[in-house]
């Protein structure tokens, strides 16, 4: 049985709820969450860790179709919180490379997808310019997709698509379009497509065309100048998108039989190059 570190293990304390802007809960207070707000997830051949005494589990589950640990629901949002395994896991990432390999997927069909919502911008069916809009504001200004909340859940922050409203910007009518029906026509361009998939599409373009400074000749420093200043470029467009190290063959790949141009291929070569030159540095 191969042993696999943990991410984040601790559970939030109780105190007094935040919020991010002028949320409506603010001041609320979160309560301590015991044993019996907790579900545990293993697999069926592993030891259970025991609960402290006195106390149970609210539930043992084995669940391999999902990468989470352990369970609970706070009561502020009624949300699940989650325990996690550590980024560099196994496990993490392979989840990782599957978002990737989905991510390239979306390079053949993004021309198409775009010159798409461009003409829908014009459709007579509000819905569909909607969705539109909604699909720009996605790609081009790399919104998250969001979910439409409750009034008196919702916080007076700015940052998700289908969450906007008239006050954010300047518009006829508050958007309609949800979530789950973007993603629903996503999916029908393209076999697991979804609104998140545009942000790590982007993100990873971004990096790329940033990588492009980099030479087969160039040394070590050199090679992690770039890298760093690109991750940078990155983080200033996706601040919540982690290109984690195991990225870069997912990002850049001359070893696809679809690429054949050989300045890709030198350019890879120096990003993995420097790819190497960071890991040793780290050491």
């Amino acid at each position: 049985m191969t042993e696999e570190k943990k991410g984040n293990f601790r559970i939030e304390p109780p105190g007094l709820f935040r919020g991010r802007g002028e949320h409506p809960k603010q001041g609320m207070l979160k309560r301590r969450i015991q044993p019996e707000d907790v579900i545990i997830n293993c697999s069926k051949q592993s030891r259970i860790p025991e609960p402290p005494a006195g106390h149970r589990w609210k539930e043992v589950c084995h669940d391999n179709t999902v990468t989470w640990l352990t369970s609970w629901t706070e009561n502020i949002q009624g949300s699940c919180k989650y325990i996690m395994l550590n980024a560099s896991s196994k496990l993490k990432g392979e989840k990782d490379w599957e978002k990737y390999e989905v991510a390239w997927r979306l390079n053949s069909y993004v021309d198409q997808i775009q010159s798409q919502y461009c003409q829908d911008m014009n459709s007579k069916e509000m819905l569909t310019r909607q969705r539109a809009t909604a699909l720009y504001f996605i790609d081009k200004l790399a919104l998250k997709a969001g979910n439409e909340k409750e009034a008196d859940e919702m916080a007076d922050t700015v940052g998700c698509c289908c969450s906007l409203r008239v006050e954010h910007i300047t518009a006829q009518a508050a958007g309609r379009e949800q979530t789950s029906t973007l993603n629903k026509y996503l999916s029908s361009l393209m076999p697991g497509l979804t609104a998140k998939v545009f942000r790590t599409y982007n993100a990873s373009i971004t990096l790329q065309n940033k990588l492009r400074v980099c030479h087969r000749s160039d040394g070590q420093a050199e090679k992690l100048l770039a890298y760093n200043r690109a991750n940078r470029a990155v983080a200033v467009l996706y601040p919540d998108v982690s290109l984690r190290w195991p990225v870069l063959p997912y990002v850049v790949r001359p070893c696809d039989a679809s690429i054949s141009d050989p300045q890709i291929k030198e350019r890879w070569s120096a990003a993995a190059g420097l790819q190497m030159a960071a890991l040793s540095l780290r050491r």
